[in-house]
This record gives structure tokens, C-alpha cells and sequence, in this order.
């Protein structure tokens, strides 16, 4: 016998989370709750060094304006999320998603 679905919808009230992978070319990524209505992302990359020389940093304050939060430790760069500061409407909401998880997943590029 099957459960109800999981999903969106089946989701009554937001839980806590803690997710730690890795990508295939080693970047790691740690997706953990501060709380469940705000959500940490840290991704370290073996090139860190590398790409901060080039100025990475720089660059994702920039994309990240906003998001950036103090930087979890054995990580290289961390942003926070909270959910219940994104825009009102589900366009605004789905643009600035799309914008920031458009934008993480591209960050790693170039490692």
C-alpha cells in the first residue's frame, strides 16, 4: 500500500532539514535549517584558492547580494534563505528562485 504523495501540496508546515552531497567533480555542497522558515546553502570547491584569486568572492557577493551570510565552517561560501522573506506573489517568488538557484547551481563552473 502506497502513502499520500510527496510534495508541495502534501507538505502541511515546513521541517527541518540537513543534506550533504557531493558534486561529481568534488564540490560539497551542506543544505541545512536554521530553522524552518530559513535555509543555509554552503558549497566549498577544491579551487577556492584559484577562483578567489580571480575574484570569485567578489563576484558572488554580488549575484548573492542579500543572501549573504557568514561562512560555515570547512565551507567556502554560505548564503541564507528565509522563506518567508521572498517576494509576495508566486511570478516574483518564482523569478528570484529561478535567479538563486539558477545562479548556485552555475557557481561551481570552471572547478
Amino acid at each position: 500500500m502506497r502513502g499520500p504523495p510527496v510534495g508541495r501540496d502534501s507538505c502541511s508546515e515546513p521541517a527541518l532539514s540537513d543534506l550533504r552531497c557531493a558534486d561529481f567533480d568534488g564540490a560539497l555542497f551542506h543544505l541545512s535549517a536554521e530553522s524552518k522558515t530559513v535555509l543555509l546553502l554552503s558549497i566549498a570547491w577544491k579551487c577556492w584558492p584559484e577562483l578567489q584569486a580571480a575574484g570569485a568572492e567578489e563576484i558572488l557577493n554580488t549575484v548573492y547580494n542579500g543572501y549573504v551570510t557568514n561562512t560555515e565552517p570547512g565551507y567556502n561560501f554560505t548564503v541564507r534563505i528565509d522563506l518567508e522573506a521572498l517576494p509576495p506573489t508566486p511570478q516574483e517568488r518564482g523569478t528570484s528562485g529561478q535567479r538563486l538557484v539558477g545562479s548556485s547551481m552555475k557557481s561551481r563552473r570552471g572547478c
